[in-house]
C-alpha cells in the first residue's frame, strides 16, 4: 500500500476528517510552492514574514492555522514576542540563533525545525554572517493576534 492508499485509508476510516486531510494537503502544497518562488498572499516588514494560508481549523473550539515564511537577512532580528497558540518552524536555508525565555540560546540550522510552547517569550535572530529562511506555522484561537510583543527577560 503506497502512501497515497494509507491517507485516504486512513481518512476514511475517520483517523484524518476529510477537512483536516485537505488542510494537510493544502499546506504541503504552500510550502513546496512557496520554496520554489510562487508569490505570497500578504507581505509583512522587513524582516519579512509571509502569510501563504491562513484558514480556520473545524475543531472543538474556533482555531486559525497559518503557514507562512520567514527570510532574515543577516543580522536581522524578529524581538521579543509571544504567541497564544502553538508555533512551529522548519529552517529552509542557512540557521537561526533561536532565544527562548528561560533558557540557552540555541542555533537551528538548515534542516532544524523547532517548536515554541504557547505563551512563552521567545526570538529568532539570523548571524551576523548568515541569511536564513524558515517555513512556519502557527494555530491560535480565532480572533488572536499571530503574536504579542513581550520584555526581553533578565539574563540568567
Amino acid at each position: 500500500m503506497n502512501r497515497t492508499q494509507r491517507t485516504q485509508k486512513n481518512a476514511r476510516s475517520g483517523f484524518l476528517r476529510p477537512n483536516a486531510l485537505r488542510l494537510a494537503r493544502s499546506l504541503a502544497f504552500l510550502a513546496v510552492t512557496s520554496v520554489f518562488g510562487m508569490a505570497p498572499a500578504a507581505v509583512d516588514a522587513a524582516p519579512q514574514r509571509t502569510i501563504l494560508q491562513e484558514r480556520d481549523l473545524l475543531s472543538g473550539h474556533p482555531q486559525t492555522a497559518r503557514l507562512g515564511t520567514l527570510t532574515l537577512k543577516a543580522g536581522d532580528a524578529i524581538p521579543w514576542h509571544v504567541h497564544e497558540g502553538v508555533e512551529m518552524a522548519y529552517v529552509m536555508t542557512g540557521r537561526i540563533i533561536v532565544s527562548i525565555a528561560g533558557k540557552e540560546d540555541a542555533i537551528a540550522a538548515q534542516g532544524s525545525s523547532i517548536q515554541f510552547p504557547p505563551g512563552i517569550a521567545h526570538r529568532v535572530r539570523a548571524p551576523d554572517d548568515s541569511d536564513a529562511s524558515c517555513v512556519i506555522a502557527w494555530v491560535t484561537d480565532t480572533g488572536t493576534p499571530l503574536l504579542t510583543p513581550a520584555p526581553a527577560p533578565a539574563p540568567h
